[in-house]
């Protein structure tokens, strides 16, 4: 049996698809993770989307009016989904403290996707047929089709241009990737009007986020090499994410220091102090729970953050943390003796209106503690 081109091209999407989400699967805390997850789940539907009715009359001989009606409303109702993920996306890379430029890119694209999905809607219930219709259960393209076309491809290219007026603000190892992400999208929407026949933007968006997999998302730039836990940047992302979910998922976060770590530099050398920050990440991995983000904030510094968890639960917690680090110090086999401080509370919006507000809580906390430690 000879299967159509449209039908190789969609399976092959899809199963490049299912693959980096696969490849995605339980790492998505950061939330240029998960922007990048549901880009390519919102393709995938699309795509399945897309195959409803052909699949049903070309493969199953069974000619569905319904199916071609509803994949096509659902296509046209999200599609416009897709650039705006995508700038949000990019947004997560770009350094910039321009928001209100930002936020003039944003807002046109929103007001359109509510605007879409509105007029859309009216069309299909209707039958007023303004962007698809069909004769039959033969689909054909509306009068309105071209001008909502039009806009598709000048958002995409919105976003081309979002990208290189902020180009400077990315770091230079995602510039090159994000700049021709929107790029091959725009190469796909161009393809996808010229050959109607072809879901050729949504196989441009998978190539694209498969580029993205391969030079942004695995390019760990959020990581400590030292300890191998996240760094500064990434903890900043994670903490941020939690105040964002916070109303559904209460969280708790804790600042950890080591006493007297230029002693231990000082006395006993850098490699040494490089070992007591590798010991204290490896007791941090030992008492929280894997869901949590943990990492070198900086210096001596470390941070958690536990969403899902209570003040009472995280206090067990460093409580259990204390024990790792009393069990490392009692095996002997350092110089030295890992004495820490650590500062914790669980999130409250009404008293910390963003996540910089709550990280100088909980450093100062620390700092209580550690002033305590060393009058001792």
């Amino acid at each position: 049996m000879r299967y159509p081109g449209w039908l190789v091209l969609n399976v092959f999407t899809l199963i490049l698809a299912a693959l980096l989400l696969l490849f995605h699967y339980d790492n998505h805390y950061k939330k240029n993770e998960e922007l990048f997850l549901r880009l390519v789940g919102l393709t995938m539907v699309l795509i399945v989307m897309d195959s409803l009715g052909d699949f049903s009359t070309e493969v199953l001989n069974y000619d569905s009016l319904f199916l071609k009606k509803f994949g096509s409303y659902m296509i046209y109702v999200l599609d416009p989904l897709q650039y705006l993920f995508s700038i949000i996306y990019i947004d997560q890379f770009i350094e910039s403290k321009d928001q209100k430029f930002k936020k003039k890119f944003l807002l046109p694209m929103k007001i359109y996707v509510l605007l879409n999905f509105i007029v859309v809607t009216i069309s299909a219930l209707f039958g007023y047929d303004w962007f698809y219709g069909f004769k039959g259960t033969v689909y054909y393209r509306g009068p309105l089709y071209p001008i909502r076309a039009l806009i598709n491809v000048l958002f995409c290219i919105s976003v081309q241009i979002y990208v290189i007026c902020f180009r400077r603000d990315i770091n230079r190892t995602y510039r090159l990737t994000l700049t021709i992400f929107p790029a091959i999208v725009l190469f796909g929407g161009f393809l996808q009007i010229l050959l109607p026949g072809l879901s050729a933007i949504y196989a441009a968006t998978i190539v694209a986020c498969l580029i993205l997999f391969t030079y942004v998302q695995r390019v760990n730039l959020d990581m400590d090499y030292l300890t191998n836990t996240l760094n500064r940047r990434g903890l900043d992302q994670a903490i941020e994410m939690a105040v964002e979910k916070s109303k559904d998922k209460p969280f708790c976060a804790a600042m950890i220091d080591i006493d007297y770590f230029k002693q231990i530099n000082d006395e006993f050398g850098h490699n040494k102090g490089d070992e007591a920050l590798v010991a204290v990440a490896e007791c941090m991995r030992n008492a929280f729970p894997e869901r949590s983000q943990i990492g070198r904030y900086g210096g001596d510094e470390f941070m958690a953050v536990c969403q899902g968890m209570n003040k009472e639960a995280m206090k067990e917690t460093i409580n259990l943390f204390f024990k790792e680090v009393d069990k490392y110090n009692s095996h002997g086999e350092q110089p030295f003796k890992l004495q820490i401080s650590a500062g914790f509370d669980e999130y409250d919006a009404k008293k910390y209106p963003d996540s910089y507000s709550f990280r100088h809580h909980i450093d100062e906390l620390m700092y209580e503690k550690k002033k305590l430690n060393h009058k001792r």
